[in-house]
């Protein structure tokens, strides 16, 4: 996911997977005012390539994997 925005919502970027697994990754995105701004459980795997924007949400579940921009 690039370049995307993502406010006031319920929740911001979901990774979860009920079989398998499931990848989501994101960059130059914004993720702001949400009731949970991202949420990582069950087989998801949530990547960040560290230049996004990420405040002012409820709350995070989960963890956040990192990237080195290239």
């Amino acid at each position: 996911m690039v370049r995307t925005t993502i406010t006031n919502s319920g929740e911001g970027i979901v990774a979860n997977a009920s079989t398998g697994s499931a990848l989501v990754t994101f960059s130059d995105s914004m993720l702001t005012g949400n009731t949970i701004g991202y949420s990582q459980t069950s087989g998801g795997t949530l990547q960040s390539l560290v230049n996004n924007i990420i405040t002012n949400n409820g709350s995070n579940i989960g963890t956040l994997g990192t990237l080195s921009l290239m």
